[in-house]
């Protein structure tokens, strides 16, 4: 057999343009620059650090019980 049938087209149906991919790589470099703005906050002393909330995970169902 020397050529095989294309049965299904594979080139992609869509394209991003280059004005959304611009707009796209704007958008991140602004959501990057403001988290880089933010300050962070750093306690000398761990006492005066925020508590984080921790909650214990559900016990796991009984998947073992018997038949009514």
């Amino acid at each position: 057999m020397t050529a095989q049938l294309a049965l299904l087209d594979s080139t992609p149906s869509w394209r991003i343009s280059e004005e959304t991919r611009r707009v796209g790589r704007t958008g991140l470099a602004e959501a990057r620059a403001a988290l880089h703005s933010v300050p962070r906050r750093v306690y000398d002393d761990h006492h005066l650090a925020p508590t984080p909330v921790i909650t214990s995970p559900s016990p796991a169902p009984d998947l073992h019980r018997p038949a009514a």
